[in-house]
């Protein structure tokens, strides 16, 4: 049996996708790439909006970063820049991976604002984990990435 055989016998995803989690909350973030990572994704997280706008520039960079990332889950607010701005402010570059916003504080005109910029979902805290897994495995899946 080869190794996309048994992933698929076990449910997980044919190739390992590379992750970046977002979110300032210790606990939660924590929780976001224990099951990310159970599900068979490579995960990378950081703590603040800084780190994310650093890790982003570095991986579209093909001599210095260790690869694209293929999903973005990021909280909306954090230290030093909000997730959304964050992606505004990578929109023109080139390798910019799909976004997937998370926030306790969404309002009609975030979800507007988000949707108008392209990014894949917001969703809105508090949210079933195993949803966020779902939508992701579907995403990954469908060939969104």
């Amino acid at each position: 049996m080869d190794e996309s055989s048994i992933a698929q016998s076990h449910g997980l995803p044919d190739r390992r996708h590379r992750l970046l989690v977002a979110e300032d909350n210790r606990s939660f973030r924590e929780l976001l790439v224990a099951v990310l990572m159970a599900d068979g994704h490579e995960v990378v997280a950081v703590t603040n909006g800084g780190d994310l706008l650093d890790t982003l520039a570095v991986s579209a960079d093909p001599q210095l970063g260790s690869g694209k990332f293929d999903l973005v889950i990021s909280d909306v607010r954090m230290p030093g820049s909000t997730g959304l701005h964050v992606f505004s402010q990578m929109a023109g570059a080139p390798r910019i991976p799909p976004f997937i916003l998370i926030t306790a504080f969404g309002d009609q005109n975030l979800h507007t604002v988000a949707s108008g910029l392209g990014v894949l979902a917001v969703i809105d805290k508090p949210f079933d984990v195993d949803d966020l897994r779902k939508f992701v495995s579907e995403f990954l899946a469908t060939g969104g990435a």
